[in-house]
């Protein structure tokens, strides 16, 4: 009874377990799919503002923001920013109201982050070597996300199911298998047990002439 249980609970643990260890492993690249993603569009942003910020002519800077705005292919602005080594904005442009910079990304110490309960996609890239100005990046990628979570929770549920079923086989089969064995270890005990009742006691007188007998085990 224990082994096809033991059995069975093993099968279902290394199916889930081997399961949402392939999910998180596909949730890391997709992470970093949207982190090249983002650098491509600094790329582009970069290009075409770099001369700006090499003369620090804020409002072309600012325009060249706004214009990134009437194209949404693909990539969907939420703010475009222009720090300072300090992390102030110089130049900010956003759709409604303007998302507040992480201090771990206007800072410098981080050049991507995700911020998945907003849905949005954080990238910094310096326009200088000395890194006196940088780029920053909101990108929606709201619909990723949301799409992401649903496919989550679907492969996950289908894995319980599949690993409960697979589980419960598995304890079946096993106690088929086990039946055989079980019922002959039952009569070798019914065997033995009937062994000990045809031995008769065995009696006798000691050396002090007193009569012992051997009980029955």
């Amino acid at each position: 009874m224990k082994l096809p249980f033991f059995a069975a609970l093993i099968v279902f643990v290394v199916a889930v377990a081997s399961t949402q260890l392939a999910l998180r492993l596909a949730n890391r690249e997709a992470d970093q799919q949207i982190e090249r993603l983002a650098n491509v569009y600094l790329d582009g942003l970069k290009a075409s503002t770099q001369p700006f910020i090499e003369a620090e002519n804020w409002p072309a800077v600012d325009a060249g923001f706004r214009r990134a705005f009437t194209v949404q292919k693909g990539v969907a602005e939420v703010g475009l920013y222009l720090v300072d080594s300090h992390g102030s904005a110089l130049v900010s442009t956003a759709t409604g109201a303007s998302p507040t910079i992480p201090p771990s990304i206007s800072s410098g110490a981080q050049s991507f982050r995700l911020d998945s309960s907003a849905g949005l996609a954080w990238v910094r890239r310096s326009t200088t070597s000395d890194e006196k100005h940088a780029l920053v990046a909101a990108l929606d990628v709201s619909d990723t996300i949301s799409a992401r979570g649903r496919l989550f929770w679907s492969v996950a549920l289908l894995d319980l199911i599949i690993a409960a079923l697979c589980g419960l086989v598995t304890y079946l089969v096993l106690r088929r298998l086990g039946r055989p064995i079980d019922g002959l270890l039952a009569l070798l005990q019914d065997g033995a047990r009937a062994a000990r009742a045809r031995t008769p006691d065995a009696c006798g007188k000691g050396e002090q002439g007193i009569e012992t007998c051997s009980g029955r085990l």
